[in-house]
């Protein structure tokens, strides 16, 4: 008995859920004004079918309502309150919100990097690799150390860090002897 109960209290908060952005007559950060009834009706019909564009699997409605910081549902919505003002018709609106980028990749794909002889710090298990190009008389590069080893001693069984040589030698004249000089301690163990 106990377990069914469970169950339909369950059912019941899900469907409590889905139903404030299902019907929700008003959305959060979202300024209806200037449509008629009939225009805000077909609005947030239009918004409870289409997808967000960011990525998250929600409907825009939803997406307003469980994610209101959503810049993509928050667009998505103003540019197509914007075209319903104009006058437009749903289909083209309709059509708009489905051209709608979806999300950004926010790093590039994996570059291969030979990483063998190279200076390490750190334990050979850690779960995140750091790998620094840095060149020794780059003062942002000194700064760039102090982080380094902050991230290194705050998480000391998680991290290693990868030493890459990256004289800029066309804007510090040493950085190509400190570099060679470097590799020649590391060839001897004393990096």
């Amino acid at each position: 008995m106990r377990a069914i109960s469970l169950i339909i209290f369950c059912a019941l908060r899900m469907a409590a859920q889905t139903s404030g952005w299902a019907t929700a007559t008003n959305l959060p950060n979202v300024d209806f004004s200037g449509l008629s009834a009939e225009q805000k009706a077909a609005a947030l019909k239009l918004f409870r079918e289409e997808p967000c564009a960011c990525g998250c699997t929600m409907k825009i409605a939803q997406c307003r309502v469980e994610d209101p910081k959503c810049a993509v549902s928050k667009g998505l919505v103003s540019k197509a309150l914007q075209g319903m003002r104009e006058g437009k018709p749903v289909a083209e609106l309709r059509a708009m919100l489905n051209a709608a980028p979806g999300p950004q990749a926010l790093l590039d794909a994996a570059v291969p990097l030979s990483l063998q002889g190279a200076p390490v710090k750190g334990p050979a298990t850690a779960k995140i690799t750091l790998a620094e190009f840095s060149d020794f008389e780059c003062p942002y590069c000194a700064q760039a150390v102090l982080e380094l080893e902050a991230i290194q001693k705050a998480f000391p069984n998680d991290v290693k860090l990868i030493y890459k040589q990256f004289p800029l030698a066309a804007i510090h004249g040493h950085a190509m002897l400190a570099a060679q000089a470097a590799l020649a301690a590391h060839a001897q163990g004393k990096f």
